[in-house]
């Protein structure tokens, strides 16, 4: 992940779940990664998506106290699971796209 020299204006940590198998048994690690909103983009691990791309910023809760965090882009749907609350970083997005 590059950013550019310009200002972090919110973050949201996220979790990558991957399974693999190993000695005949399912086994999972997980991986926490941090999204991050400038005024031009926002950056994952694996990801960056331009502000003009972005069409939207919406989440679904889970009944395990986690959510899914939704891009909505012109790429189509990304989603993130995170564990916290999602609201300063989408108010946040959704100030700055006006």
């Amino acid at each position: 992940m590059k950013k550019s020299s310009q200002e972090v204006l919110s973050t949201i940590q996220y979790t990558v779940v991957e399974r693999f198998i190993e000695n005949f048994e399912q086994q999972k690690k997980e991986f926490h990664y941090t999204l991050s909103l400038t005024r031009t983009a926002v950056y994952s691990n694996s990801h960056h998506f331009l502000l003009e791309t972005l069409f939207d910023v919406s989440f679904k809760p889970l009944s395990n106290g986690q959510s899914f965090l939704y891009l909505h882009t012109n790429q189509g749907l990304f989603s993130f699971i995170i564990s916290s609350n999602p609201e300063k970083f989408i108010q946040t997005f959704k100030s700055i796209s006006k």
